[in-house]
């Protein structure tokens, strides 16, 4: 590897060599090639364009390269109208390991910062307890009342995640944050009707979920071999969310990050659907198969 490393630092980053070194490096993956790459990003990126510094910081992102996610954070600068879809396929890679500075960044003092925060949350729908508290926080100063129903969309989603405490927890929330609510506004709306249902979970959920390690497994393997095109395979789909416990999470999570590896904006209804499938697994799936 040593000599791989030594290519990828010399070798003209537009040539053919340089690509193919890249990829071979980053399926092998670790922290010495994460090193490398930062070390390559943060000594180049004066000189990139746009979108060679994209791809580079898009490679660490694939490495989940811990130490880069500060590196990341010039992103969330970026015009969200024209390219939300760097700020979905970065920190969509990075995945949890982005969350913390997510939820920091979510109440930064830019709003540029703050909205594209709230995209890549939106984007992951982490189920961390410390989201929970950022988007809470959001909520006590943001004004715009569109991105009020944004924030408390994305609150519901992130606490029924929790589970069962989540879940309690949320109608006791949304009940304290009603009191200060426009009443008329479509946040409040929302919360009403979240308070008001007797159960987050849709009818007959928890009888479907049926946990065989076999099937998940068989279905993980068609899933992954489509490229994660779950269009697909529709009965893999259904077997993967069904069949799964929630110790099958972090291979789910893993599965949604490869569907981001196809660099197309295609992908991203199939990291949305992964996304609510974790979430419902998380939120009602046993925690170990019978």
């Amino acid at each position: 590897m040593p000599l791989m490393l030594d290519i990828f630092k010399t070798s003209n980053p537009t040539s053919r060599l340089h690509d193919v070194t890249s990829r071979v490096l980053i399926v092998i993956g670790g922290d010495e090639v994460g090193a490398a790459f930062l070390e390559y990003y943060r000594r180049n990126k004066a000189k990139m364009g746009e979108s060679r510094k994209f791809d580079a910081m898009q490679e660490l992102a694939m490495l989940q390269y811990a130490p880069a996610v500060k590196d990341a954070e010039e992103f969330l600068k970026i015009d969200p109208e024209r390219y939300y879809w760097q700020v979905y396929f970065i920190f969509g890679l990075f995945d949890d390991f982005a969350v913390p500075m997510l939820c920091e960044k979510l109440n930064d003092s830019d709003a540029l910062v703050r909205t594209n925060a709230l995209g890549a949350i939106r984007f992951l729908m982490p189920e961390s307890t410390d989201m929970t508290k950022a988007l809470l926080k959001r909520m006590e100063v943001e004004k715009d009342p569109d991105i009020r129903y944004q924030l408390v969309e994305t609150i519901e989603w992130n606490m029924i995640a929790q589970g069962k405490k989540g879940q309690q927890e949320l109608r006791e929330t949304f009940s304290r944050l009603l009191e200060s609510e426009d009443k008329n506004s479509s946040a409040a709306k929302f919360m009403r009707e979240t308070v008001a249902s007797k159960s987050a979970m849709p009818a007959g959920m928890r009888e479907k979920f049926k946990p065989d390690a076999n099937k998940f497994n068989a279905a993980y393997k068609t899933i992954l071999d489509n490229g994660v095109h779950l269009s697909y395979g529709q009965e893999a789909a259904n077997d993967i969310l069904y069949c799964a416990t929630r110790k099958d999470v972090p291979k789910l999570k893993e599965l949604r990050r490869r569907a981001l590896y196809r660099k197309s904006d295609e992908c991203f209804y199939d990291h949305k659907k992964l996304t609510r499938i974790i979430n419902w697994v998380l939120a009602w799936a046993p925690e170990t198969a019978p």
